[in-house]
């Protein structure tokens, strides 16, 4: 009689074979600049593979990349809140992007992480990236219920869209297609508006099951949901107020349509800055494409992208 024994265990990745690596689900390691993997020192304080590993599941594709922003300072990874959450991606505010785990391997970072990369940047304070005191490393803005936001470095902004544009070259399923395509879903709502932030709020469901099942770079700011609290206005009455919302990845997404439109580094980070500053749009046309109640509308941060931006002088800076 032959006897077979049969051993279940959670699969098992060969690190790489370099430090500075990015490192693709067929083994193949791709030497970048500002690469460093799992195996690195300077991943040494990060939440990473094998810690990672038995809270995986299979990832299918990936076919999407999602944007968030850790809400903390450079080289501290760890959530603020004691989540410790795994990721594919972290950009140190420095330009280092870490691979923190293999890209077929996924966690629940996002509605659509079962087909997403997950990228979390080094950005905020606190668990979040606005703020209602002004600094040096923030922007001025007149969104409902913020008042700044924390911003990017150049080198975050630069060599993350360098990294997406590679990763969207990429046949993760060896098709000989690949498999993310150079496109952001912030700008694919309404036609020449861009999506910046929900602010917490939800838009309609139809929207909500497009954004799931999305294939190309989306943010985590018009995924995430907040709760509700009512607060005191001052006047005797109550207003609604959306503490915990997100506006995580929206300027990244922004930069990244402005780059695949043409524009430079430099002016796709200065019009970033420029377009998230300008005043909200209220055009009840935008309102009714997406289905936002007309109450909940100031909430949604809606910004218009002109055809000819890259003509329009650009003059802004960090800083109150």
């Amino acid at each position: 009689m032959i006897k077979l024994l049969l051993l279940w265990s959670t699969p098992v990745f060969a690190d790489p074979q370099r430090p500075d690596t990015l490192v693709l689900p067929s083994g193949e390691e791709i030497e970048l600049p500002y690469i460093r993997n799992w195996t690195s020192p300077e991943a040494a304080k990060s939440l990473r593979w094998p810690a990672c590993q038995g809270s995986s599941s299979a990832m299918t594709g990936p076919t999407a990349i999602t944007l968030h922003e850790v809400g903390a300072p450079h080289d501290n990874f760890n959530d603020p809140t004691g989540k410790n959450r795994c990721i594919h991606f972290y950009v140190r505010q420095d330009g280092v992007i870490l691979q923190l785990a293999p890209l077929d391997r996924t966690w629940g970072h996002a509605p659509n992480s079962g087909h997403a990369i997950g990228v979390e940047i080094a950005n905020g304070y606190g668990g979040l990236n606005f703020s209602f005191s002004s600094g040096a490393d923030r922007i001025a803005v007149s969104w409902s219920g913020t008042r700044y936001l924390y911003w990017q470095t150049p080198p975050q902004f630069d060599n993350l869209y360098d990294l997406m544009m590679k990763l969207a070259e990429i046949d993760f399923n060896g098709d000989g297609v690949a498999d993310i395509p150079k496109n952001v879903a912030n700008e694919r709502m309404v036609e020449d508006y861009f999506l910046l932030s929900t602010q917490g709020l939800r838009i309609n469901p139809a929207v909500d099951g497009w954004l799931n099942s999305y294939e190309g770079i989306v943010s985590h700011s018009i995924h995430a949901y907040a709760d509700e609290v009512l607060v005191e206005d001052g006047n005797g009455g109550l207003t609604r107020t959306y503490p915990s919302a997100r506006n995580d990845g929206g300027a990244m997404a922004l930069y990244t349509t402005l780059r695949l439109r043409g524009l430079s580094a430099d002016e796709a980070r200065c019009y970033t800055m420029q377009i998230a500053q300008d005043k909200l749009l209220t055009d009840p046309s935008v309102v009714a494409a997406v289905g936002i109640a007309s109450q909940d509308f100031g909430y949604h941060t809606w910004k218009s992208i002109p055809l000819n931006v890259a003509e329009q002088p650009c003059v802004t800076e960090l800083g109150p």
